[in-house]
């Protein structure tokens, strides 16, 4: 491999924790992780530790939902631990923090 070539990165893992499923049970896991890669709006809460990622996006119905992440670092990529059909409260949340 010369300088100039670099090696493909992996895409990070996204895991969905088993709470969504339980408390919102119309949100399968991949609903979930295509409203967090497909997030169109979103930022990070800095007040927070760990670190959160919040964010808007459309599953794979076309609903819009919100979800919160945290970095995971065992495999290396983000834990969603919170999703479900945006609210006024969230999407103002994100309108206010930007």
């Amino acid at each position: 491999m010369t300088n100039h070539e670099t090696e493909p990165k992996e895409e990070p893992e996204i895991d969905v924790h088993p709470r969504i499923a339980r408390l919102h049970p119309e949100i399968e896991p991949a609903d979930a992780i295509e409203a967090f890669t497909s997030a169109f709006d979103g930022l990070v809460r800095l007040d927070t530790d760990p670190l959160q990622r919040i964010g808007i996006g459309f599953d794979r119905k076309g609903r819009l939902l919100e979800w919160i992440a945290v970095p995971q670092t065992e495999p290396e990529g983000w834990l969603i631990f919170h999703c479900m059909e945006a609210t006024k409260k969230f999407l103002r949340e994100i309108e206010e923090r930007k």
